[in-house]
């Protein structure tokens, strides 16, 4: 993008520079054509820009319901191992005559 200005900047300065009509008249149209090369240069540069930047926000939608869907599933493998313990240690108890504390909290009995 810098070179760009910089070649305009100097094909300006050229033109400035000019005092003689007929070379300026061969000149101009010699600029004209690296000025329109060098716009459609930036133009195919701009809109390969785009594309990429398009395609990353694609990639990055996809990567953040990835993520999501990993910790929802994770997050649902924890209840489940959580629940499984508390069962066990219920079973653990109910074996050896102890019994849950939410049992005592309901009213209930040991037996």
């Amino acid at each position: 993008m810098d070179r760009f200005f910089v070649l305009v900047a100097r094909h300006a300065l050229l033109l400035h520079s000019l005092q003689d009509p007929v070379r300026e008249s061969r000149v101009i149209p010699a600029l004209n054509e690296r000025i329109l090369q060098h716009n459609a240069q930036l133009t195919a540069f701009i809109a390969k820009l785009s594309e990429e930047k398009r395609q990353l926000r694609h990639t990055l939608v996809k990567l953040e319901e990835e993520t999501w869907k990993f910790r929802q599933r994770e997050h649902n493998q924890i209840k489940v191992v959580l629940y499984h313990r508390s069962v066990t240690q219920q079973n653990r108890g109910a074996r050896c005559g102890i019994v849950p504390v939410t049992l005592l909290r309901n009213g209930g009995s040991s037996r």
